[in-house]
């Protein structure tokens, strides 16, 4: 999957003011081609100046060739999770994992590969309301207690993974009160926050396949879905997306895809600086920084 149909796909259009050209005069979508015109004229305003500036690759490189993102320069651009794993005494093969993080082998990888579940797992158990309740009575105030379940998902939807992680271990009664509500506390930032990354793109052949396929591994039927046909996603009701959001993190192919999504968001920055007439005097005073 070229990373450009990701970018047309992630950008929020909606955000955008219409194209002055009045190629797209609404706040539609555009097509590939149309993507292509309007990034070649955000290119000819920032000719002669790396743009680099205006969107952080970060441990990606564009190529020499100036293809966009659509090849990397190979590089080691850390060293710290190979030394880490030195420290703990692995030595040969056992440092193929530092070594793919500090070279960044996440960007060449593909995007639309989803985890497996954890050779332990088998079928996915929450912890019921009712057993949550048994788990509280007695236990001391927890951090939520007063607040409606629905304000404390919103809440915690808004964490991010390491964060909701910490939060379990806070206290016994902490952990017993959020643990069944952190599906769908992950589900809501699947569709609505900084979490949409991980839904499939499903403009673009092949991807509904390879996530259907990704959901039946879960045990997740495609069958199923969240009151619309044909909607079955990470994001559907009954999904185990926290324990799914725990085994994609550190997925190579996974954190390419998270990356693709930070580039589109800056990119999607950078054509509103266009459509609105700013780019070029925003590309000037970098200049004289």
């Amino acid at each position: 999957m070229h990373p450009l149909y990701y970018c047309i796909s992630w950008i929020d259009w909606s955000r955008i003011p219409p194209n002055p050209s009045g190629q797209n005069p609404t706040r539609r979508k555009p097509s590939c081609n149309e993507f292509l015109e309007e990034l070649t004229e955000i290119l000819t305003v920032v000719r002669g100046w790396n743009y680099g500036s205006l969107v952080d690759f970060g441990s990606a490189k564009d190529s020499a060739g100036g293809n966009w993102v659509c090849f990397f320069e190979g590089g080691r651009v850390s060293s710290n999770h190979t030394a880490t794993l030195i420290d703990t005494g692995l030595r040969g093969r056992d440092l193929l994992p530092g070594l793919m993080k500090d070279f960044a082998v996440y960007t060449a990888m593909r995007p639309d590969v989803w985890p497996d579940p954890p050779p332990f797992y088998s079928h996915y158990e929450a912890i019921t309301l009712s057993a949550r309740d048994q788990m509280l009575d007695g236990a001391a105030t927890n951090l939520f207690s007063g607040l409606p379940e629905l304000v404390v998902v919103d809440i915690l939807s808004h964490l991010p993974r390491s964060g909701l992680a910490q939060l379990l271990l806070v206290s016994r009664s902490t952990h017993a009160f959020i643990s069944p509500l952190l599906d769908a506390a992950v589900s809501l930032a699947m569709r609505h926050g900084d979490l949409q990354w991980l839904l499939p793109v499903h403009d673009y052949e092949g991807e509904s396949a390879r996530a259907a396929a990704a959901l039946a591994a879960w045990g997740f039927s495609s069958d199923t879905n969240d009151g619309t046909a044909g909607t079955a996603s990470f994001a559907s009701r009954g999904f185990p997306s926290w324990a799914f959001l725990r085994a994609a993190w550190d997925s190579g192919p996974i954190v390419c895809r998270r990356w693709l999504w930070g580039l589109a968001k800056q990119w999607e920055r950078v054509w509103s600086l266009h459509r609105s007439g700013e780019l070029a005097g925003t590309v000037a005073a970098l200049k004289r920084v």
